[in-house]
């Protein structure tokens, strides 16, 4: 009643037989020497004389593509990056005031006491609703003022209109006067 049916060229030697229920076929269940056998089979197949299934020229040419489509891509990308560097400005940003999407970036971040709103509401001349916009504003202007803008990292910039070349672990002086006179601690 054993009769031999082999389902894989590979099983045909070691397996067990059992009976299938699809048409009371004898088919042979693969065991592990027979998956270890094809195994060792598709790594080289010295018959054919294939590596992983492949040709020692489809290798060559499967490779060559990669190498090809990666080649591709550097390119691409060294030519998009020489495009955006050639296009920014070092010195200054590319949007500025009313063609920036911060037109006033000062803004963006003072004063700011209730983060959960970015609006600035308060009543004229009540200074109960507007002094802790100007407390904010005192903090973030303090670091400007010219007794803490003194030392050997301070450096005199209004001089320079090109990129700085030398001296750049110094900070350039902020002159609170450039504010004008309206825009004093003692005018709230």
């Amino acid at each position: 009643m054993a009769s031999h049916v082999s389902a894989s060229a590979y099983s045909a030697t070691s397996s067990a037989l059992y009976q299938s229920t699809i048409n009371s076929t004898g088919i042979q269940r693969e065991t592990f020497a027979d998956r270890l056998t094809q195994t060792k089979q598709w790594l080289y197949n010295s018959e054919e004389n294939l590596l992983m299934g492949r040709s020692p020229i489809d290798w060559l040419l499967y490779i060559g593509s990669l190498l090809l489509f990666v080649c591709a891509l550097i390119g691409m990308s060294a030519a998009f990056f020489a495009i955006f560097f050639w296009i920014v400005d070092w010195n200054d940003p590319t949007l500025q005031g009313p063609s920036s999407i911060l037109q006033v970036p000062g803004m963006g971040f003072r004063p700011q006491p209730d983060a959960s709103t970015t609006l600035i509401r308060f009543v004229k001349g009540d200074s109960t609703t507007y002094f802790h916009y100007l407390d904010h504003l005192e903090a973030y202007i303090q670091y400007y003022e010219y007794e803490l803008q003194q030392g050997d990292n301070f450096k005199d910039c209004r001089e320079i209109r090109t990129r700085r070349s030398q001296e750049l672990n110094k900070v350039c002086v902020f002159d609170v006067e450039q504010l004008g006179g309206n825009c004093v601690k003692q005018q709230n």
